[in-house]
């Protein structure tokens, strides 16, 4: 016989208080969950806050045993929203970001965290950022007021492989014309300019 404790293990977590705008999971039991109901009649894994007060969450696990919860929400002021823009550019170049965080309320976005996915991170409003290899990076900003509030927002970015020129042949004969090939290449993308000099 084997008893199926999601019941005793689903949580919300103790009572916490929050920025308007955050939300809320379970802390523990999630990865048991299959299927949620809020006290809204929502049924996401998660559920945003922007009212004080007492949130219930019912969850029921692939065995069909039920759990439910509830935790009393304070609200402390109003998440902002996190936000930026990304040039594309190619291996070499620094990408540069540009901040397009706002704030809902009167608060001020006092302090931004950037982490541009390849273990390295700045404090600057407006930062550039010089990659070592192209690829994909998963770039996350995360911005935070006065009023003790935050919010997270990742972006792909991607930074772009330089050509490798190439042709053939590199010998000749002379008062003999030569025809010349193309054989460079680019992983990523497609050559579309040729200048032979």
């Amino acid at each position: 016989v084997t008893v199926d404790t999601f019941a005793l293990v689903a949580s919300l977590g103790p009572d916490t208080t929050l920025c308007a705008g955050n939300s809320i999971a379970l802390q523990q039991g999630a990865s048991l969950a299959t299927s949620y109901l809020w006290s809204d009649s929502t049924t996401n894994p998660t559920l945003t806050i922007t009212n004080p007060g007492n949130y219930w969450v019912t969850v029921t696990d692939s065995n069909g045993c039920a759990a439910t919860d509830t935790i009393n929400i304070t609200i402390q002021g109003t998440a902002p929203n996190a936000a930026f823009i990304a040039t594309t550019v190619c291996l070499g170049d620094s990408t540069i970001f540009t901040d397009s965080s706002s704030t809902p309320d009167s608060a001020n976005i006092i302090s931004w965290l950037w982490d541009f996915g390849d273990n390295i991170i700045s404090t600057d409003t407006n930062p550039t950022h010089l990659y070592d290899s192209s690829g994909t990076y998963n770039v996350i900003l995360t911005v935070s007021t006065d009023s003790g509030c935050l919010d997270i927002s990742n972006q792909i970015i991607v930074v772009r492989s330089l050509p490798l020129a190439g042709f053939s042949p590199l010998l000749g004969c002379s008062d003999t014309a030569i025809s010349f090939n193309d054989q460079s290449a680019v992983p990523q993308d497609s050559i579309t300019g040729w200048i032979w000099a």
